[in-house]
């Protein structure tokens, strides 16, 4: 399949909520860019997505997600000197309408319980993100191996889960991989998933 990556550049200058048991604001003055890829011709499945000055984008195979017929996969991957990796999948649930609630709820909770018995929270709690056109949902966990120990270079000591429900019937499921998620990195990766506009 022949992919298309089409560029516009955009200044981007925001700030972020994010919920630490206390709502907290946080601030970040990055450069980033609007990119549209397009992952499938065939279905005109393509996606506007901001990515930051200096990150780096590809796409991957498709990640299953239960009850997605077709998946498709992108890695983002901030500058060599930071730590952190983002991945985002994404898929149609081909009804052109977004998943009912209940079904949403249960995928959910399908991709988060087999972690929960690795991390340090034993109930996750979720947050909301404001999407343009449908619902956003997050939570964050802890690795408890790395409690209280230095990580490696490739381990991170928290996971952020990201879950969207589009009203065209776009489905999105991100990991955001960091250290600190008080970091302009983790910031920067909440931005990237809840600026995505797909397009059927």
């Amino acid at each position: 399949m022949n992919n298309t990556l089409q560029k516009r550049i955009v200044l981007l200058f925001f700030g972020f909520l994010i919920f630490d048991g206390n709502l907290q604001i946080l601030k970040a003055e990055t450069a980033f860019r609007t990119e549209t890829i397009e992952l499938e011709r065939k279905s005109r499945f393509s996606i506007n997505i901001d990515i930051p000055d200096g990150w780096q984008i590809r796409q991957e195979r498709g990640t299953p997600v239960p009850g997605i017929n077709q998946t498709y996969d992108l890695i983002v991957i901030p500058p060599s000197q930071e730590k952190g990796l983002l991945r985002i999948t994404m898929g149609i649930t081909g009804t052109g309408r977004s998943l009912p609630s209940q079904q949403f709820e249960r995928l959910i909770d399908s991709r988060v319980s087999v972690l929960l018995p690795h991390a340090v929270e034993e109930i996750p709690s979720y947050h909301d993100i404001q999407l343009n056109d449908g619902i956003g949902k997050y939570c964050i966990l802890t690795d408890a191996s790395l409690v209280n120990n230095k990580p490696t270079p490739n381990d991170y000591i928290y996971l952020g889960i990201f879950f969207a429900n589009y009203n065209n019937g776009c489905i999105v499921y991100s990991t955001l991989l960091a250290d600190e998620i008080k970091s302009a990195i983790f910031q920067n990766m909440l931005k990237i998933v809840s600026s995505i506009v797909p397009s059927i």
